[in-house]
């Protein structure tokens, strides 16, 4: 047999999960409509980059008030009534991820839920939001009762939440009354309307004011004085149209008795009307109009001066980011300086070197025009010597040119010496110059390359290190010697492939299950899931969360296997694979089965691929427990991590 099987008890450890908490007060907050607050909520013990931040109403999760994810504010699917509404506050890196809500409407008035999610843990709070309108100044009404008594009426509309109404008699004792009722408009605001029965001359006035819980109330008074007289009168022409009626009763005969009756109560009903409407000319509203007067004023006073401590906040971080932008610039710009430093230097070196090869051109091909007129003039000479020979004046005359033409010879021979090593001096000069720049930069060059190779040689002692002990972690009498730091520094976390999914598998992120659950059904090795990651050589690292399952299988398996279907995953097609089943417990794919002697509950399974040593190890990775290895495994292909969820119930299986 190709392969070995390995299983190792070890001790017990903690385990450890990457939980936080959320909170957020447990009161509600108020508000004036159209002014800005703050929802608080923080993350404690501290917010990482990978978390995701969802504000929502709690009957709209899928269109959240504001969606942070991915380090940033999301767009979509956000609620488009609070576009430009709302921000994160800042300091997410200490936990804050509070809430600001600008231009608040009375819609906002309600619970928002504050969503914090991790990879494998989420927590929530939630934050309740009353939104305050002040109403309108109470209105009051008198008509007369009867017998000394009047019937008052105070009504006052366009508040939220609901007001609380007193009455009061001359501004000092308060009068109790029942007869409260409120309504609520299609616009959420209430209005409330109070009676009460008074003594026309208990009271020189009385008060009614409406207001909500610890803000300034509105109040108006009316006085409920009937004079004695006018009671008296009133009443006796009561009287008399009641004798009156009761006498044409009496008498009245016909199909008119009935018409006559009718005429006499509505007479009797406008004269009481009268008498009311002129009543109400007593009522005092002019204090009460400048009180609202000067509330709107301070109001718009306050609601300006956020504005203007809104702007110069704006302002501020404009500044800011403006002089951040310049710094950039200015960073950049020196490094392009640089740049341009160093290809100007090397354009001046290369045109150096140009300009001492154009310069020793220049006097080889003048040494080779003065030899040619030397040769030309050696020439001229021993003609004119010869001819000399023939005649001896002649020889002495051109002897003494030819001395005459040696000295000039001689001496332009000098020039072009001096010339030539004044040159050669020269262009030694500013080439020992170049030198010494070219040695200094080669020196810096060389010693940046024994650095680099310094670095390469420490990496590459790493990494045999790193390789010995990965081969020699497990040796032949299978004890663990690979360190549990060790074997974290080669964490990773594969991403599922939705289209190599062989069953009925639904995947959401890094998770997968069953959407078709059957309790009766075995462990079905045709039904998997592939991963895009695929593994040729290295060490690799990853974890599950399988917790509380009825079946499940994880492992690897060769690439070719993918788009197959109908394939099972046996040792003899490439795959080596940790099983679990409720009836038959833990066991790897061999055929048959081989079960494990497995007798503690994980929840973390940790898998350990070494393609240097050609192993594949199993763990606990809470208790850091090894569970199974196998050995020798080998491929021709890439191998890539395979698992199922199993199919007896719809429970996910999670990739960390």
């Amino acid at each position: 047999m190709w392969w070995l099987l390995l299983f190792v008890c070890a001790c017990h450890g903690a385990p450890t999960h990457d939980t936080f908490t959320v909170s957020a007060p447990n009161g509600p907050l108020s508000v004036w409509i159209g002014s800005s607050i703050i929802l608080p909520c923080s993350v404690s013990p501290a917010f990482t980059a990978s978390l995701q931040v969802r504000w929502h109403r709690p009957d709209k999760y899928k269109t959240p008030v504001l969606l942070y994810e991915n380090r940033q504010v999301q767009e979509q699917p956000a609620d488009p009534q609070y576009k430009g509404r709302v921000s994160l506050i800042g300091q997410l890196e200490k936990g804050n991820v509070s809430l600001k809500l600008e231009n608040v409407s009375l819609a906002d008035s309600g619970e928002f839920v504050c969503f914090v999610a991790g990879d494998t843990w989420y927590e929530q709070a939630s934050v309740h939001l009353i939104v305050k309108v002040m109403g309108s100044p109470p209105v009051l009404s008198v008509t007369y009762g009867g017998s000394g008594q009047v019937n008052i009426t105070c009504v006052s509309d366009g508040w939220a939440p609901q007001p609380n109404l007193t009455w009061r008699n001359n501004g000092v004792t308060e009068i109790p009354s029942q007869n409260h009722h409120s309504a609520t408009d299609d616009h959420g605001l209430v209005s409330v309307t109070s009676w009460l029965v008074h003594s026309s001359s208990g009271s020189e006035w009385v008060a009614c004011s409406v207001g909500l819980p610890e803000e300034e109330r509105k109040e108006s008074r009316i006085s409920p004085y009937i004079s004695g007289a006018d009671t008296v009168e009133l009443e006796r022409i009561l009287r008399d149209k009641e004798a009156e009626m009761e006498r044409l009763k009496q008498k009245s005969e016909g199909p008119w008795k009935e018409v006559f009756i009718s005429f006499l109560v509505l007479l009797l009903l406008s004269s009481a009307t009268v008498f009311v409407l002129y009543r109400k000319g007593f009522i005092k509203c002019k204090d009460l109009k400048e009180a609202e007067a000067e509330y709107r004023k301070q109001d718009k006073l306050e609601t300006e001066s956020l504005l203007k401590t809104q702007s110069e906040e704006v302002e501020t971080l404009k500044k800011t980011i403006t002089e951040l932008r310049s710094e950039l610039d200015k960073n950049k710009g020196e490094v392009e300086a640089h740049k341009q430093q160093i290809t100007e230097q090397q354009s001046q070196l290369d045109e150096s070197k140009g300009k001492v090869e154009t310069q020793n051109q220049q006097i080889e091909g003048q040494l080779k025009k003065e030899r040619e007129e030397v040769k030309s003039l050696n020439l001229t000479i021993t003609a004119q010597v010869k001819e000399l020979e023939e005649s001896g004046a002649e020889v002495e005359r051109l002897k003494q040119e030819s001395r005459e033409l040696q000295s000039e010879l001689d001496k332009n021979k000098g020039e072009v010496e001096a010339h030539k090593q004044q040159i050669t001096v020269e262009l030694e000069r500013k080439l020992r110059d170049k030198e010494a720049e070219m040695e200094r930069l080669k020196q810096k060059s060389e010693a940046q390359v024994k650095e680099l190779e310094e670095r390469l040689i420490a990496s590459g002692a790493k990494v045999d290190r790193l390789k010995q002990e990965s081969t020699g972690a497990f040796p032949q009498n299978h004890a663990l010697l690979l360190t549990w730091d060790i074997l974290k520094g080669f964490k990773e976390s594969p991403n599922m492939d939705e289209a190599s999914i062989q069953g009925n598998f639904r995947i959401k992120g890094k998770r997968v299950q069953c959407v078709k659950p059957n309790c009766d059904q075995p462990l079905n090795t045709y039904h998997f899931v592939l991963c895009k990651d695929t593994f040729s050589s290295g060490q690799h690292y990853w974890e599950m969360r399988i917790e509380n399952k009825l079946s499940w299988f994880v492992g690897v398996c060769i690439d070719t296997l993918r788009g197959q279907e109908g394939v099972p995953l046996t040792l003899q097609n490439g795959c080596w694979l940790l099983c679990y089943d409720e009836d038959k417990g833990f066991f790897v794919n061999t055929e048959p089965i081989t079960p494990l002697q497995v007798t503690i509950s994980f929840k973390i399974l940790g898998v350990f691929l070494d393609c240097f040593g050609h192993s594949l190890t199993f763990y606990d990775a809470e208790s850091h427990s090894l569970l199974c290895t196998f050995h020798d495994v080998r491929s021709a292909h890439p191998l890539v991590p395979v698992l199922s969820p199993g199919v007896r119930e719809n429970k996910h299986v999670l990739i960390l």
